[in-house]
């Protein structure tokens, strides 16, 4: 090979500890001196990537090595900050959970944090010894090393339980896969999480909605229940079911409603009032007391609703507009002043 070698070393490498100094906010490239303000431009999205794949990819190890046990993120993420910032003193490489270091001290038994300090004893040991003799390894070695580490996390038969179970929890799955193996590991993760973010959107603005034809006292009504909470994304939805049979009366069902925004109950206050306009009632049933002051506190009238069924009988029994005497605001007790 004309006296090189037949493949890539991992070559020289400065041997020693680093000094200890305050980091560097500016860096020199050629003849070129670039400030912390031009280093930041030229990251452009990196800058707020680079640190969300820090803090997932964290996270997903915590938990991949977890075996069942509860999770702090918080704690995860404050001490990924901490130790990159305590790091920056001593110029090292950036602080991740480290996929393959972690599979290396899970295959070999290690059980609890303590482990990390015997390995930062060998590095400083190999640091301070070794290097001269690093120059020889192959790097492809290094590399099989990694792979060996980290082959049984790709967890291939997790596929068949996940169709069985949620066919849809596959498509942010590939999609991350693809963009991953086709875009770059930085743009993937965060293409996935958009898409997965996106999903999550989708959802609360299309809640699950349960529509019922009723009679009480040969006066006809539609029962509008929804099965969670109603939040902005799920109005224009709410409101396409309330209003979707004009003439008739409308109950909206609270019960399963645990919460509700500003938007949501603006957007009820103008049914009812569209409802008024066409000689029609939309009457709310079992109400939280929380979610009847939200509604009510946007609305100069008073609004029509039943605590049970019985109440629900009286008001259709009785000529449009009326109300029964004994359903007032004043009746929401401490808990209409909580934050839902």
């Amino acid at each position: 090979m004309n006296g090189g070698a037949p493949y890539i070393l991992t070559g020289h490498i400065d041997a020693g500890l680093p000094i200890v100094e305050p980091p560097s906010f500016s860096r020199t490239i050629g003849n070129q001196t670039e400030s912390f303000i031009d280093i930041t431009k030229n990251l452009k999205f990196g800058i707020l990537i680079v640190p969300l794949i820090s803090i997932i990819g964290n996270v997903a190890i915590a938990k991949a090595f977890s075996q069942g046990k509860s999770l702090d993120a918080t704690q995860e993420m404050l001490t990924l900050g901490l130790c990159n910032v305590v790091g920056s003193f001593f110029q090292s490489m950036p602080v991740t959970g480290s996929f393959s270091r972690s599979a290396v001290n899970n295959a070999s038994g290690v059980k609890t944090p303590l482990g990390g300090f015997y390995t930062g004893l060998l590095v400083i040991l190999a640091l301070s010894f070794l290097i001269p003799y690093f120059y020889y390894i192959p790097r492809a070695t290094l590399s099989a090393v990694i792979i060996s580490a980290v082959i049984f996390m790709v967890e291939i038969d997790i596929i068949l339980p996940i169709w069985k179970c949620n066919k849809r929890d596959l498509i942010p799955a590939f999609i991350t896969f693809l963009a991953c193996l086709f875009v770059g590991i930085e743009m993937g993760i965060l293409i996935g999480t958009i898409f997965d973010l996106a999903i999550l959107i989708y959802l609360n603005a299309r809640p699950t909605i349960n529509i019922e034809h009723r009679n009480i006292s040969t006066t006809d009504y539609l029962l509008v229940r929804p099965t969670t909470g109603i939040l902005f994304p799920a109005v224009d939805h709410l409101r396409m079911y309330l209003t979707k049979n004009s003439g008739m009366n409308v109950v909206l069902d609270c019960e399963h409603i645990d919460k509700i925004d500003f938007t949501a109950a603006q957007s009820i206050n103008m049914t009812i009032n569209d409802f008024r306009k066409n000689n029609c009632q939309l009457i709310i049933l079992r109400p939280n007391p929380g979610i009847l002051m939200r509604i009510q506190s946007l609305s100069d009238k008073q609004i029509l609703t039943a605590r049970n069924e019985i109440d629900l009988i009286a008001i259709l029994g009785k000529p449009k507009g009326v109300t029964l005497n004994d359903m007032v605001i004043s009746e929401t007790d401490e808990r209409a002043s909580t934050w839902l």
